[in-house]
């Protein structure tokens, strides 16, 4: 089982749309959450688990600062 929560969108400097997902992943075999970035890739399973997720109203991705 994973969790994902706390979705931001990062987007560098001069860069017309985001390029990876801040947020706190939580897997089985960890104690606690951990913050990671995960690439904006349809073939990176987090990424796609992720807009499952979204698709399905079960997290909000937060917009780049």
């Amino acid at each position: 089982m994973v969790e994902y929560t706390n979705a931001q969108y990062v987007q560098l400097q001069g860069m017309s749309s985001p390029v990876a997902i801040m947020v706190d992943i939580l897997r089985a075999v960890w104690t606690e959450p951990r913050r990671c970035s995960v690439p904006i890739d349809q073939g990176n399973t987090d990424y796609q688990n992720i807009m499952a997720l979204v698709d399905e109203g079960k997290l909000v991705i937060q917009p780049a600062e």
